[in-house]
């Protein structure tokens, strides 16, 4: 991957890090324009990637591979493309790229989202609730 994205001359725009944790993640994050995590691995349960990206506010790029969509709003929070679809996938990074206003109400969007259904106290209450039901149908 990286030997192509050297020769298409992009290796100074376009980064592929593989994983990263801690504050090296962070720093990324936050330099980053665009998340794309272009993933056709059917058992992609839920890329936990793909809600941090959301919470640095970037537009996220991705597949629709398990639960993926769930996750990413097409056209809202990201744009979503088949699995190994790289010319969908080069047209919507190709969008993004050029319009940095699409980019920012993307961003904005998921980082809302994330805000609204994935932290940790959210996580908790939605456990807390599914623990209640189930408690109340043994009764």
């Amino acid at each position: 991957m990286k030997a192509g994205i050297k020769k298409l001359g992009l290796d100074e725009e376009v980064f592929a890090v593989g994983p990263k944790y801690g504050e090296e993640k962070s720093r990324l994050f936050l330099q980053a324009d665009i998340f794309c995590f272009p993933t056709y691995y059917p058992p992609e349960a839920f890329p936990l990637v793909l809600l941090e990206a959301m919470q640095f506010g970037k537009p996220v790029v991705s597949t629709y591979e398990g639960a993926i969509p769930e996750i990413v709003d097409e056209g809202v929070t990201g744009f979503l493309v088949p699995p190994k679809d790289f010319h969908a996938l080069s047209e919507k990074l190709e969008i993004l790229i050029a319009d940095s206003e699409l980019r920012e109400r993307m961003g904005k969007a998921g980082r809302m989202k994330f805000f609204e259904k994935y932290t940790v106290d959210i996580f908790e209450r939605n456990l807390l609730k599914v623990f209640e039901e189930v408690a109340d149908g043994i009764r």
